[in-house]
């Protein structure tokens, strides 16, 4: 089964950071961990939490105002316990 990785690019989230390049910086990390074959990534319009975002959803759980930064710890912490699972 893969982990399911959804990016916001609504438009608060987009022009706080988030959106595209936050996506980007995502898949780059995945990459680098040479897992992106585990790995369903797409993006979202909105998910209707503006005021929390940048805004990232991974196998239904959302994480809140996820900037570039916070990529490395994110991909870590969540995404590769989901993959060794």
């Amino acid at each position: 089964m893969k982990v399911k990785v959804q990016i916001c690019t609504g438009m608060f989230c987009s022009m706080d950071g988030g959106g595209n390049p936050l996506g980007r910086a995502i898949q780059q990390a995945l990459t680098d961990a040479g897992v992106m074959e585990h790995i369903e990534m797409w993006s979202t319009h909105c998910m209707g939490t503006c005021e929390s975002g940048p805004c990232v959803r991974i196998n239904g759980e959302k994480f809140y105002h996820i900037h570039q930064e916070d990529v490395p710890q994110l991909v870590r912490e969540e995404i590769l316990p989901l993959i060794e699972a």
